[in-house]
């Protein structure tokens, strides 16, 4: 069984491989088995979460924090905050469920949305 420290030191490096783009390097940090729950819907399975974090690179490229997807937005270079609490659980050193939760109300606001 995994100690909190090792299992932060893994959470650390994916905000690290995140930010960086290395995608390939994220994945690595997921049980084939994974399920990632957010407020847009659930991925299932390393394919769905990968196309999720693409998502999320491509509609904040810039993005510093480790955020999670909320669907499909389209890049506007506009600057946008929010708050959001993850969840995750481990099988050893895998994640393998991820619950993101996050204001989206927020998100839609600050870009334009009525």
């Amino acid at each position: 069984m995994c100690s909190i420290g090792p299992l932060q030191k893994i959470v650390q490096q994916g905000i690290v491989d995140l930010d960086a783009h290395r995608l390939d390097e994220v994945m690595k940090l997921f049980h084939p088995e994974c399920v990632m729950m957010m407020p847009a819907g659930e991925e299932v399975g390393l394919d769905g979460i990968a196309l999720a974090f693409k998502l999320q690179i491509d509609g904040f490229p810039d993005a510093r924090q480790f955020v999670t997807p909320a669907g499909l937005l389209e890049p506007t270079g506009s600057h946008v905050t929010w708050r959001a609490c993850d969840v995750l659980t481990f099988r050893k050193d895998k994640i393998v469920r991820w619950c993101a939760f996050l204001d989206l109300a927020s998100i839609a606001l600050q870009m334009g949305s009525p």
